[in-house]
């Protein structure tokens, strides 16, 4: 698998340096990263998540220290004093812990996955490729459900 990932992270042209890693709780780093979203929007947080993932699987930086979180999080646009204030606290985590629960009952075990329409999962780190072929079969099953309805609503019947 980890042959699989380094070498879809090298076609974007990401270094994965397995060694380096290192491994602890990313809780914190996690609960950041809701933050980002919750408070600054998509853009700050899609900036954060790409410099701990920089930091973390590149250049073997700790994830896990609440100090360097804050450092990230700052050189993206977010205020030290709330970004301090909310790691020193347990903010979030409640949130946090109910969508990961949330998630392995739904059989997510993989990072990324990918759910469309809430009803369609494609896990883990896939080639172009397959994520577009994925999202053909999606949108064809999709239509044909659509029509399919649609053939059952004669007369307006299911006019609202």
């Amino acid at each position: 698998m980890l042959r699989h990932v380094t070498a879809v992270a090298a076609d974007e042209g990401i270094t994965m340096n397995w060694d380096a890693a290192l491994t602890g709780n990313t809780h914190s780093a996690h609960r950041l990263l809701q933050l980002a979203l919750e408070e600054y929007g998509p853009g700050v947080q899609r900036a954060l998540l790409e410099r701990l993932f920089a930091l973390h699987f590149t250049h073997g930086g700790d994830i896990t220290d609440h100090a360097q979180l804050t450092v990230e999080a700052v050189a993206v646009g977010m205020s030290r004093a709330r970004v301090e204030a909310y790691l020193a606290s347990d903010e979030g985590s409640a949130r946090l812990t109910e969508a990961f629960e949330r998630a392995r009952r739904r059989g997510i075990t993989a990072v990324p996955t990918f759910v469309v329409n809430d009803r369609y999962v494609v896990q883990g780190a896939q080639p172009v490729d397959v994520l577009i072929e994925a999202f053909e079969r999606i949108a064809a099953a999709e239509e044909a459900e659509a029509g399919a309805d649609a053939d059952s609503c004669g007369d307006q019947a299911c006019a609202r």
